[in-house]
């Protein structure tokens, strides 16, 4: 027995699910998300799927507070979990972890029966990674004097939020390691949507271009009229508001040094006074400049896939909603497709559906997403005031109690149907889908993965059920 092999078996562990026949049941699986530290949990998860396994990974080993936080089921994997564990995940997990049981990074597996269908080609390799919120900026050398102040302006050195830029270019890395080791296997990516975090930007830019605005204003307050002001060059007004408000000039000087790095980068247009900068996020450069100057390392890690016949596919989640507009302005990418939905037809009559999923969020939905517009907005406000994300703590307890409230009208009979939380609400939105795969197309989803919730999940759901009265029996998740 190889080295890999006794580290599986050596302990019994939690994660381990059922069989499941795809052909009775689909599999709805939540990918959770890569974003570090989140509410006291590291989240670096990520799927893999081959032939009859599937299993809900975390890059980093699952501690003792996620397992309790996740309400983990109690069958083990026992001494047969190398029969049940595919081979290709064995052998990915064990290259991405250097010593230590493997299981400590398996939430979830699920294995199809032998007899039924497989989930994925046996000699391929689905990697499904969840939301990484890349912020459109990064720490940067204090030796850059220019590019510190931007930082500072948006972090404030206290909002602890990390993309793990180099954890995550190691992980791509490793799957190239891998594919190295085993070339032919034929290995896909799949980014889950929430690449880029370009609400957040929008937010900032838009609360830069507003306070330089008005400090500007307050500078050259009692100068002249608006009609003689619009009259100057931005020289001559700035010069003027030197000399009468040096105080508050210095400040909004502050605020157009911040602008300029923008401006410079092609990622906002300076225009004529009295408006000084326009606050149009969309620019031709924008992703120029992501690659080569935001996240060099994570841009040329996925370009380097490409060389070894590695596609990175992305959704579109909502917050990088206008990844699609700055994608087309600008052509030079590595993003292999970027759609709002990908779907893998894996044998006849079974497909693999993955998205975003936040069309099912009322909160966040395309073309009705104001209110979680607005709340980033908030939350921008409050991180760079040094309150990290404020709303975002009170978001879960008010969900919980505003649930627990219709549970109980429910109960007394005020409320007829028995009402869905949101990870209950999402299950039936898979369910809906195969539903629609299967009246339009004669074909059933197999397994529906979303993103969105940064709570890593899968269930087992049988197939043309009535889904609230399946849930009156299953109500204890």
């Amino acid at each position: 027995m190889n080295n890999k092999n006794k580290r599986l078996i050596q302990v019994k562990k939690p994660e381990f699910r059922w069989t499941i026949d795809p052909k009775k049941h689909m599999l709805y699986l939540d990918v959770g998300a890569w974003q570090g530290n989140e509410e006291g949990i590291l989240k670096t998860n990520f799927i893999l799927i081959t032939g009859y396994a599937v299993a809900l990974c975390s890059y980093f080993p699952l501690s003792k507070t996620a397992r309790k936080n996740w309400k983990l089921g109690e069958q083990g994997f026992g001494q047969h979990s190398v029969e049940y564990a595919s081979k290709h995940i064995i052998n990915f997990l064990d290259e991405i972890v250097p010593f230590g049981n493997l299981l400590d990074h398996i939430q979830y597996f699920y294995r199809s029966k032998e007899s039924g269908t497989p989930f994925w080609d046996e000699n391929s390799l689905l990697i499904v990674i969840g939301d990484l919120h890349l912020h459109c900026y990064r720490q940067h050398d204090a030796s850059d004097s220019e590019e510190v102040l931007v930082d500072n302006f948006i972090k404030k050195e206290k909002n602890t939020r990390k993309s793990l830029e180099s954890d995550f270019c190691n992980f791509l890395n490793t799957i190239v390691i891998f594919k190295d080791k085993y070339p032919d296997l034929n290995i896909k990516i799949v980014q889950a949507g929430d690449i880029l975090e370009i609400w957040e930007l929008e937010q900032i830019i838009d609360k830069l271009v507003g306070s330089a605005k008005m400090l500007h204003i307050n500078a050259e307050e009692g100068m002249a009229d608006e009609y003689v002001l619009s009259h100057m060059s931005l020289q001559e007004r700035d010069a003027r508001a030197r000399a009468r408000n040096p105080i508050v000039f210095a400040e909004a000087q502050k605020y157009d040094e911040i602008l300029d790095w923008f401006v410079k980068r092609g990622i906002i247009s300076r225009v004529p006074p009295p408006h000084r900068y326009t606050r149009d996020v969309i620019a031709k450069s924008f992703m120029y400049v992501m690659q080569t100057e935001i996240f060099t390392k994570i841009f040329d890690s996925i370009q380097y896939l490409h060389t070894w016949s590695i596609p990175f596919i992305t959704t579109i989640g909502n917050h990088d909603s206008a990844l699609k507009e700055l994608i087309q302005k600008n052509k030079r990418h590595p993003l292999d497709r970027l759609e709002y939905v990908v779907e893998f037809n894996e044998g006849s009559d079974l497909i693999v559906h993955i998205e975003h999923g936040h069309r099912f969020d009322s909160f966040n939905k395309p073309g009705g997403d104001w209110f979680g517009r607005w709340v980033t907005g908030v939350n921008v406000t409050f991180e760079n005031m040094g309150w990290g994300d404020f709303l975002k703590k009170l978001e879960e307890p008010i969900k919980e109690k505003f649930y627990e409230i219709k549970l109980l009208l429910h109960k007394i009979k005020v409320i007829p149907n028995l009402p869905l939380n949101e990870r209950n609400s999402y299950i039936k939105a898979s369910i809906d889908v195969d539903t629609w795969f299967k009246t339009n197309q004669g074909k059933n989803v197999s397994i529906f993965i979303m993103a969105h919730t940064h709570i890593p999940y899968a269930r087992k759901i049988p197939r043309n059920i009535d889904y609230r009265k399946w849930l009156e029996k299953n109500i204890t998740e």
